[in-house]
């Protein structure tokens, strides 16, 4: 029991002298392909993505902390039954504006077997980028 205690009051004293690290705000640049209105469809979703994994998310260049920008394809095959599979991949880097240090870059690509690849890869981007900050917050 006294054990508890003073963990629940060690908890409180570091919570107040410590200082919060502000989340960082992100500027997403529109993505960079050979078809504008699939570049602009997928920087919507990665836009929607990042705010549902409650990432910050600006829409002015000038109010964020990091840019997320990149650039992709996507590739059309067809299965044995004829049926057309979409599939994106690319590259992305999130940059930190304070000394255009790169926080984190990757290739990313839509998963193999999901039913939407538009859908897929802009998650696939929210979930890397989101990883990569809260290691930089550590």
């Amino acid at each position: 029991m006294v054990k508890a205690i003073l963990a629940i009051l060690l908890g409180l004293v570091s919570a107040s002298v410590l200082p919060a690290q502000q989340p960082k705000r992100i500027f997403v640049m529109p993505m960079e392909s050979t078809s504008q209105p699939l570049a602009d469809m997928v920087t919507a979703k990665l836009i929607s993505h990042l705010v549902k994994h409650g990432l910050t998310v600006v829409d002015v260049e000038e109010k964020a902390d990091v840019v997320l920008t990149g650039a992709g394809i996507m590739e059309t095959r067809q299965d044995q039954y004829g049926h057309p599979h979409f599939h994106i991949h690319g590259g992305w880097r999130l940059v930190s504006k304070k000394d255009d240090g790169i926080i984190w870059a990757d290739d990313v690509s839509s998963s193999r077997f999901a039913q939407s690849a538009s859908t897929s890869f802009p998650d696939n981007v929210a979930k890397s980028v989101e990883e990569a900050l809260l290691k930089e917050r550590k």
